[in-house]
């Protein structure tokens, strides 16, 4: 924590040397200072000199300059240009004006002449953009309709546009997000253009690195989900927003509980070691995509995979970020959107933008939310009947006699009872969990200043006995200012949560699923916990109510903030400099208490409570510089900036016991022993420069380029620093004659789309190519110091992995764009592969950090079909269709003999980790799990390795299907989400079928029950070896898990604008949102998703907007 301090410290000081001189440098700019003595030279000499000093140059012909006096003479100290001119001409026939960096030299005699010669020919074009509300809109393009000649508007809307014919033009003005319009325009006329706001999906913002760009332009690869789609869905976490709604982008949440884990891959896997999660960043700022490793420490959310050593705790870090805080998310996917990213985004980039103020009058909003959630199916199992004939038949063919020791569950003793049926899941999963959202936010503002603040109050509990729950408390706020000529910009965001969540240490689910039907009361008549004790003193069951004392906890408070300062230099230049400073600290606790053993197994020791206290603080600057222009036949956009970032972690988990009560378990220093079971401590420094050049010829042809060179702490000293760029293509090719005079209104908009780069990745741990050493506890240790253990080698040659995209793809629109079609072809190519290599015993260290000569690719087929079917002045109807093909294989592996087998070169990287044997039924001889041999043999015991093929669980395709309809003031919406896979099936657990206590899912009963039968299954046995372990490694236990879920559901109803007016309220709404409202599968466990774990709920709320 000291050093995270420091760091801090070191940071503030960066933070305001660093903003002070970015204010240096724009005083400097602005009021250039120059000092320049000169003394009997010639005009030309001293028009090189004032060039030379001051970076000016000068536009000019030789007859203008014939027969002027050449003796000049200047003398200035510290200063301006104007005075240097001054001194320059003044005893010159010569007149000059300065334009940019340029300065004009014309002869006085011709003044005359050419201001009447531009008085007869040409004019001037003054006007203004304002959008439909009378706010000017900055940086829209004005051009005249068939040549070059055009201009950006200012911060105040204003345009100027001079040398123009004075006959009448035609002018085309356009906005990113608005329609564009073409005017005419008549010489001596001042004009004011007002855009509407597009209804055209192409013409919907879309937010990428560093800018802002319409869909019509973009020549990347981008997805964007709205505010609008994400407050539809009841979800803790942002990212369940976007599952099925963006192609290539495959989401999956570790379990149903508040605060799990959540898995992201945006078109599949790049690596080895590596991590292989998204770039995040929320308002411009870098947010951490994992939480600190929580070794030891037992909690049921899992966590969120694809993590990189010392990262992969429990849960997900976006879970402390409010849903409704947000305006949009948009999901960068190719390497024209990421390559300027560089080594962070090589598996693509999430960028989340809060809400921002807004002018207009203050108002007052109230958002309020109660619901309901439910568990949505049940696992079909074993009733009392087949489980009591189950048990009796295993015992038959073990040859064992039932008695009170093996069979007290079958024989009704110690409260067990073969007379009734207990539905566990009922108990333990059909409980409701209860919903409440509140929230408050107060906006407004002028043209100059706007102003937003909210919070939020969210609880959620669970669908388990006892009060568990997770209570959150958020707030967020937003200030943007400017400077009356516009020209000085600030904003600043913040989002802060504090988050409580409580919950049960185990997952029910495996509880309720492994329970027998015949198994005792969970209490007894006096009230206590039964543990139906047999005659020896002992408990004949582990009562499941205790295991809920085993507690855990986790409190986290979370800020995300930024700012950004900005200063137009000229019309053409601008200067700004952003940052941002992040901060998740966490701490939780799981607690063990003796009321959770059974009475005979209680101690002091025995029970254990494990602290966790962690924190991950981010602070980044990013100073840019902007140049926009019409040059040539387009516009041009320049931007160059750089990167400094900086993340600290901290964290440590230590393991307690000896606790004389259970009361004072939750206080470390009652206990008696204790070690510390992982330590984390950090920092790790980002560095980079950066720019892009996009050139828009006529809305037509669109060229964007990037670069980035990039410098990571996580590399050796050899190969720190590493060249990243990408170039992107588009086409409108709409936009032809040719197109229109053949295609008619049918065709109405055509894209074709190109980009090519590459990025890197440096998501693995900090520290990684050091020496690396780990405690080590010996029983007598020497002289009282702990040990050394190696770890792994040093290796200053470990460098970066790098990622090279292509896309190629395609936006085509039909019947003024009520049909458009989006489709991409991704194809990635991952080299260098970041991979550890186990060394021999010999070498003295186990491990060494390198790069593999592997070649890992990545396509992605996705395909996205937006309709408007009906549209009338009373009702509409929309849909959405998104379909993606996703494929990941390794296509080549120099040392492949050093894999050890664990990959197959040509087959998806997953394999790696599916490994199967292959499964024969059971044997007819005599009911054994049978096994195929790789020499096409059949064992019972099957040789790990040697007869084990790959079998892949990836996605095979995946997508999604919405439909909204208006009605009026109604509208409802639907959205469908559909997955085919292959995925573990669940066959009851590690111990076979016919084990004393455990139940079984009821395909069993496809079990060999005598010599010469074929059944799926083995026969029944209650003894432990009997290879069903094997079997759910094979590829009998690899089932489909295809599904379709109706994923949400909105029914609104807005108040008419009649009754609001009379009400005198901005606006008003009620509305019932629900989510995986029903799952169609042929999944046989909880949830294709999440697998046995509690299930994703089935949550409906209702509530109520209200704007005053």
């Amino acid at each position: 924590m000291n050093l995270i301090t420091a760091q801090l410290k070191n940071w503030r000081k960066l933070f305001a040397i660093s903003i002070f001189l970015f204010f240096v440098h724009l005083h400097v700019f602005a009021n250039a200072q120059y000092s320049l003595h000169l003394k009997g030279v010639s005009l030309e000499k001293a028009f090189q000199e004032i060039e030379r000093a001051t970076g000016y140059s000068f536009l000019y012909t030789k007859e203008v300059i014939k027969n002027v006096l050449n003796s000049v003479n200047i003398s200035v100290e510290n200063s301006s240009i104007e005075n240097i001119l001054q001194q320059c001409f003044s005893k010159q026939q010569l007149i000059y004006r300065i334009e940019g960096s340029k300065i004009i030299v014309q002869r006085k005699d011709q003044l005359n002449s050419i201001k009447a010669f531009e008085q007869k020919n040409f004019e001037e074009i003054i006007g203004r953009v304002l959008n439909d509300k009378g706010n000017p809109l900055q940086g829209a393009s004005v051009l005249i309709v068939g040549t070059t000649n055009g201009a950006n508007t200012n911060a105040d809307g204003r345009f100027r546009i001079p040398n123009v014919s004075k006959k009448e033009v035609k002018l085309y003005v356009s906005f990113v997000g608005y329609e564009s319009v073409e005017i005419s325009y008549v010489a001596g006329v001042d004009i004011e253009v007002r855009l509407k706001l597009s209804n055209s999906q192409l013409d919907d913002v879309q937010t990428i690195a560093y800018g802002k760009v319409s869909k019509r332009l973009q020549t990347g690869n981008v997805t964007t989900i709205k505010a609008e789609d994400i407050e539809k869905q009841p979800v803790n976490n942002p990212l369940l927003a976007l599952q099925g709604r963006v192609p290539g982008l495959d989401i999956v949440q570790a379990n149903g509980l508040p605060g799990s884990g959540v898995t992201v891959k945006i078109q599949g896997q790049n690596t080895f070691d590596g991590g292989q999660d998204p770039l995040y960043v929320i308002d411009g700022v870098p947010y951490s995509s994992q939480i600190l490793s929580s070794v030891g420490l037992y909690s049921p959310l899992g966590g969120s995979g694809n993590y990189a050593f010392g990262q992969g705790g429990p849960g997900n870090p976006l879970s402390y970020l409010n849903p409704a805080d947000i305006e949009s998310i948009d999901v960068l996917k190719d390497a024209d959107a990421t390559a300027i990213y560089g080594s962070r985004a090589a598996n693509g980039a999430i960028l989340i933008t809060t809400k921002k103020g807004k002018t207009g009058v203050g108002s007052l909003g109230l958002n309020f939310q109660g619901g309901w959630g439910k568990a949505t199916k049940r696992v079909k199992m074993l009733n009392s009947s087949e489980y009591v004939m189950m048990r009796k038949e295993a015992l038959r063919n073990d040859n064992i006699l039932a008695n009170k020791g093996n069979a007290y569950d079958i024989l009704n003793l110690y409260s067990w009872d073969t007379s009734r049926t207990m539905d566990w899941q009922k108990e333990f999963l059909g409980g409701t969990s209860r919903y409440a959202n509140v929230s408050l936010n107060v906006s407004g503002g002028t043209p100059l200043s706007q102003y937003l603040i909210s919070g939020t109050y969210y609880k959620e509990s669970t669908i388990s006995p006892g009060d568990f729950a997770d209570v959150k408390g958020s707030a967020h706020f937003n200030f943007n200012t400017s400077s009356q000529n516009q020209r000085l910009k600030f904003q600043m965001s913040a989002s802060y949560m504090s988050d409580f969540n409580k919950l049960q240490q185990l997952d029910l689910a495996d509880l309720a699923l492994n329970l027998a039907p015949v198994a005792p009361d969970l209490y007894k008549s006096d009230g206590t916990l039964n543990w139906a004790i047999d005659d020896n003193g002992r408990s004949t069951w582990a009562n499941p109510l205790a295991r809920l004392n085993s507690t855990y906890e986790i409190k986290t408070n979370n800020l995300v903030s930024s700012g950004d300062l900005s200063y137009r230099v000229s019309s053409k230049i601008t200067a700004r400099v952003n940052g941002g400073y992040t901060i998740t600290q966490t701490r939780d606790k799981s607690i063990s208490p003796n009321s959770a053993y059974a009475p005979e197994l209680r101690s002091p020791m025995n029970g254990q409570s494990v602290f966790g206290d962690h924190i991950i603080t981010s602070s980044i600057v990013e100073p840019q510089i902007t140049y926009s222009s019409v040059v040539g036949p387009g516009k041009l956009e320049c931007m160059l900036g750089g990167t400094y970032l900086q993340t600290a972690s901290d964290g440590k988990f230590v393991v307690t016991a000896g606790y004389s009560a259970d009361q004072l378990r939750e206080n470390p220093g009652a206990a008696t022993a204790f070690s510390v079971s992982s330590a984390v401590q950090s920092v790790y420094r980002y560095s980079a420069i950066f720019g892009k050049i996009n050139y828009n010829i006529k809305d037509k042809y669109l060229l964007n380029f990037t670069m980035r060179r990039d410098g990571s702490s996580r590399f050796g000293p050899l190969d720190r620093f590493h060249m990243f760029g990408a170039a992107g293509l588009g086409w409108i090719f709409s936009e032809e004659k040719f197109i229109k005079r053949t295609t008619g209104a049918l065709f109405s908009f055509g894209k074709l789309r190109l980009s090519y780069g590459s990025t890197g990745s440096d998501q693995l741990g900090d520290y990684s190519f050091y020496d690396l050493y780990s405690g080590f506890t010996v029983t007598v240790p020497y002289q009282q110091v702990g040990a050394l253990d190696a770890y792994q080698l040093y290796n200053p040659y470990r460098h970066w992995e790098e990622t090279r995209k292509l896309n190629l793809g395609a936006d085509i629109g039909f019947l003024k764009d009520r049909i458009l079609l989006n489709f991409n072809y991704a194809r990635n190519r991952t080299s260098s592969v970041l991979a550890t290599t186990v060394l021999p015993a010999t070498a003295g260290f186990p491990t060494l950090p390198t790069n593999l000569d592997v070649t890992i690719q990545n396509t992605s087929a996705e395909f996205v079909l937006n309709t408007e079917n009906i549209i009338s002045k009373k009702f509409k109807w929309s849909s959405n269709i998104i379909f993606t093909i996703p494929s990941t294989k390794l296509i080549s592996y120099k040392d492949f003999a050093k894999s050890n087998g664990q990959f197959v070169i040509g087959q998806p990287l997953d394999y790696s980790s599916s490994f199967v044997f292959r499964y024969a039924g059971a044997n007819p001889a005599n009911g054994n799990f049978a096994f195929y041999t790789s020499g096409g043999g059949i064992t019972s015991s099957p040789t790990p390795g040697r007869d084990q093929v790959p079998v892949s669980r990836r996605p095979v395709f995946m997508g999604g299907f919405n439909n909204t309809f208006t009605f009026r003031s109604l509208q409802f919406s639907f959205f469908v989400q559909f997955v085919k896979k292959k995925m573990n099936g669940y066959f009851g657990g590690t111990v076979p079928a016919g084990y004393i206590g455990a139940n079984k899912p009821i395909f069993v009963l496809n079990r060999w029950q005598k010599t010469g039968d074929v059944a799926m299954y083995s026969k029944f046995t209650s003894l432990i070896a009997n290879r069903t372990y094997d079997f759910n490694n094979s590829d009998a236990a690899i089932v489909d898990g295809t599904f379709a879920r109706l994923k949400s559901l909105s029914l609104s109803w807005n108040m008419p604008d009649k009754i609001k007016k009379k009400l005198k309220i901005n606006d008003a709404k009620v509305f019932c949102n629900a989510q995986n409202i029903v799952t169609f599968t042929k999944y046989q466990g909880l949830d294709p998703e999440t697998g046995i774990g509690v299930p994703p709920l089935r949550v409906i709320m209702v509530g109520f907007q209200l704007n005053l």
